[in-house]
């Protein structure tokens, strides 16, 4: 700004003037600014600035960022009446958020099916990778569910266990009594599984009695080991007498009950045998209790009839 001034001064009584310019400069524009930086959170960060006058705005280009990143922005001051132009340069730095995978460890009984670990992230930008997921036999797995780096969100890994325990398998025990038959006896038994086969100790007999049977299915991979006991019964069988013969005619020997029993493991014991006279006799059938055969006793009647008188002669001549 230029200004004129006039002076005026008496020198020897003459009047004289001088003119003087006045410059007044523009100031500086300060702008105050600082760098900032944040974490990703879906949200617009922003620079704030100010400068050391009001006669003009602040121009700031390249604010209000919301992605991960590093933003250069620019503010700058027009020139304004009393003030110069400036420019000044700071960083917008919004920093990647954590991702956060939420999840938990599982553990399960076999059942025949697939298992697995399921785990959330906080945002869509990813998914989550699992190494090892998805498991059928009982055992003890580690599974690790993994999220990559994206825009927004740093990368994560956590670690899970998955356990699949063993089940208790199940024996179906068939029959396990019978009667005495002259055949060996077994018990059936059946497993729920085929993981294994069927042990059966002492499982094969044929004379009447109790037996303990032991039963064992190993432990495999997906099923404990398992033992049942059962007992077999082999019941003795019933006895029989079948009579024969019992009736005769007097003949002047001796005469019994002719019986025949069902079974050789013992005898028949008579009462009243070798009867010679006739008559009516009652007659006690018994065999005693065996091995394998309850006794038994039958009541019968031997009959021996009269034999029938013959009368032998021959004619007599006198002379």
């Amino acid at each position: 700004v230029a200004v004129e001034a006039r002076v005026f001064k008496q020198v020897f009584s003459k009047a004289a003037s001088i003119i003087v310019t006045i410059t007044i400069e523009k100031a500086e524009t300060i702008i105050t600014g600082e760098s900032a930086s944040g974490v990703y959170n879906g949200k617009p960060y922003y620079i704030n600035a100010s400068m050391n006058h009001s006669e003009t705005e602040l121009i700031i280009e390249g604010n209000g960022k919301i992605n991960a990143g590093i933003y250069e922005v620019e503010i700058v001051a027009e020139e304004s009446t009393n003030y110069l132009p400036s420019k000044a340069k700071v960083n917008l730095i919004i920093n990647k958020a954590e991702t956060i995978i939420t999840g938990e460890d599982l553990t399960v009984d076999y059942d025949g099916e697939t298992h697995s670990i399921f785990a959330r992230i906080n945002h869509n930008e990813s998914v989550i990778e699992y190494s090892g997921n998805g498991f059928v036999n009982a055992n003890t797995y580690e599974i690790v569910a993994s999220v990559e780096e994206s825009e927004n969100y740093n990368a994560a890994e956590m670690t899970y266990i998955l356990v699949i325990n063993r089940i208790d398998p199940i024996i179906k025990v068939g029959n396990t009594h019978f009667v005495y038959n002259k055949e060996y006896q077994t018990v059936y038994a059946e497993l729920n599984h085929e993981e294994c086969e069927l042990e059966i100790i002492n499982n094969v007999h044929k004379n009447a009695g109790k037996y303990e049977v032991v039963i064992t299915a190993k432990e495999t991979t997906n099923y404990n080991e398992l033992v049942v006991k059962a007992e077999m019964t082999i019941d003795k069988a019933s006895s029989s007498i079948d009579v024969i013969r019992k009736d005769y005619v007097y003949d002047g020997t001796a005469h019994s009950v002719i019986a025949s029993l069902s079974h050789d493991e013992t005898t028949i014991i008579h009462s009243n045998f070798d009867i010679i006279n006739a008559g009516s006799y009652e007659v006690v059938l018994e065999a005693e209790e065996t091995e394998n055969y309850y006794g038994v006793k039958e009541t019968c009647t031997l009959y021996i009839e009269r034999a029938i008188s013959s009368i032998t002669g021959e004619d007599v001549y006198a002379v």
